[in-house]
């Protein structure tokens, strides 16, 4: 799997900030005042600048995004701009954001309009190796699709202990997705995990993501 790394900037007249069409509007009226030209003219340019709000609204969130690089991820590393790789075995530390994707439905407080979509660009991969080597990067997720296969990719060498090295186990179990911790594989290495003290028995059993207290007895009896 290969993913694109990307630095994003802010657009300045970003279509998501109403704040800023009215005081625009404002000024054209103030400056039609101070150059005498008609109130009515400027106000009706005011009104066409809010009517193209409202239509720039139901678009992408306002960004310019700029490819960097690549991430691959195989069977055993993450390989880095084709170079630099970095295997699962020398991580000490990992932290995954990847609930984002092109199309992904944006709710803004400051909106007028609902129907913007996000540009799929709010992910983020955090790693220290046990040499102290620090790398984060930003990256893309083109659909929703790729978000899941993604974190589905990354679960299946978790739970069979590819991370061996990462200190804090949660950092591994917040990887998995909810569908994923319901399977039987992904329970037994949550029990293994109970089993070997790295996780207690309550933080076990809701990372196995349990629907009713029956199933939690349960998957008491049957796994710990």
């Amino acid at each position: 799997m290969t993913l694109a790394t990307v630095h994003t900037k802010s657009n300045v007249l970003d279509n998501r900030n109403p704040l800023l069409y009215f005081f625009i509007v404002i000024a054209l009226i103030l400056l039609g005042i101070l150059i005498e030209v008609s109130v009515f003219l400027i106000s009706i340019l005011g009104l066409l600048a809010l009517i193209l709000l409202l239509i720039s609204s139901n678009s992408k969130e306002s960004l310019t995004i700029i490819e960097t690089g690549t991430i691959k991820i195989t069977e055993d590393s993450f390989v880095f701009n084709q170079s630099e790789i970095i295997y699962f075995n020398q991580i000490r530390h990992i932290v995954l954001s990847s609930e984002d994707y092109q199309g992904r439905p944006l709710h803004h407080r400051n909106s007028i309009t609902e129907g913007s979509y996000s540009s799929g660009t709010d992910n983020y991969i955090e790693l220290i190796t046990k040499e102290n080597q620090e790398i984060k990067k930003q990256f893309l997720l083109i659909s929703e699709r790729q978000m899941y296969a993604l974190s589905t990719f990354l679960s299946e060498f978790i739970i069979n202990d590819m991370f061996k090295n990462v200190r804090n186990v949660k950092q591994l179990t917040n990887i998995l997705p909810e569908h994923f911790r319901k399977m039987d594989r992904s329970r037994k290495y949550i029990a293994q995990l109970i089993k070997t003290g790295k996780l207690n028995k309550t933080e076990g059993l809701l990372i196995m993501n349990y629907s009713s207290y029956e199933e939690a007895q349960e998957l008491k009896k049957q796994y710990l």
